[in-house]
């Protein structure tokens, strides 16, 4: 373990950890500099400081930090969202349409979006790394999840995250990538005619990905730290 403290005038001590595989960074009082030396030779466990997540957008299931890489994952509940579809050869149409439970992730390197991915869930109770995933059941989505989208090259801050979220769904949507994302044996435009008349997603349209919480976030987040099998690692075991 590497440990890094800054020291400037009028400030508290500036401590950065580095154990080879993550780093935290903090501003630390000296009690906590010399129980952090405590903890770190095994003296006393009690000694370990509390490491805090930043403020999060509201319905955050997961963030999680390495180095300048950050993910963030929000759980969207199932309700009706503002849906533009692209058609070839006319103006977009303006829709509402219903959508399922969705996890949306992001990944951020530095301030920038460098990556995001989307699956829909089925379960209403919270998630955990049990939890089964199913197929974005419409376009834009690849079959490893992640989106065909392009966002402006800008910084983005984790409050902006919410809002990059409801663009994806209102930014004109085609056929691209639909293929037989749903069990709905629909057509593109008619599975989208089919919505706007309905008032919830169907449920047995969803097609199973045949993966949990846990084999998916691993994709982007590898070996997240959990004390246990039956919750979603807190943000403070993440850092």
């Amino acid at each position: 373990m590497k440990v890094v403290i800054t020291l400037e005038d009028g400030h508290l001590p500036h401590v950065q950890v580095t154990d080879g595989v993550m780093e935290r960074t903090y501003d630390a009082t000296p009690e906590t500099i010399v129980g952090l030396f405590a903890a770190a030779n095994g003296d006393d466990e009690s000694y370990s400081p509390w490491v805090a997540s930043p403020i999060l957008p509201p319905n955050t299931v997961l963030w999680a930090k390495r180095n300048t890489e950050e993910c963030l994952v929000l759980d969207i509940p199932a309700g009706t969202q503002p849906w533009v579809l692209d058609v070839k050869g006319g103006e977009p149409t303006a829709l509402l349409i219903p959508l399922p439970r969705l996890l949306f992730l992001f990944k951020r390197q530095g301030k920038r979006i460098v990556e995001e991915a989307l699956v829909a869930v089925v379960d209403e109770g919270p998630i955990t790394p049990k939890t089964a995933l199913f197929a974005y059941p419409l376009s834009n989505v690849y079959d490893n999840t992640t989106c065909c989208w392009h966002l402006p090259d800008r910084p983005y801050t984790l409050a902006d995250i919410p809002g990059l979220a409801r663009s994806f769904f209102s930014t004109p949507n085609n056929w691209d990538l639909y293929n037989a994302r749903n069990r709905s044996d629909l057509d593109y435009r008619a599975l989208i005619g089919e919505l706007t008349q309905k008032q919830a997603f169907p449920q047995e349209w969803l097609a199973p990905l045949q993966i949990t919480w846990a084999d998916w976030i691993a994709q982007f987040v590898p070996n997240p730290d959990s004390e246990a099998d039956d919750h979603l690692p807190q943000a403070e075991e993440l850092v």
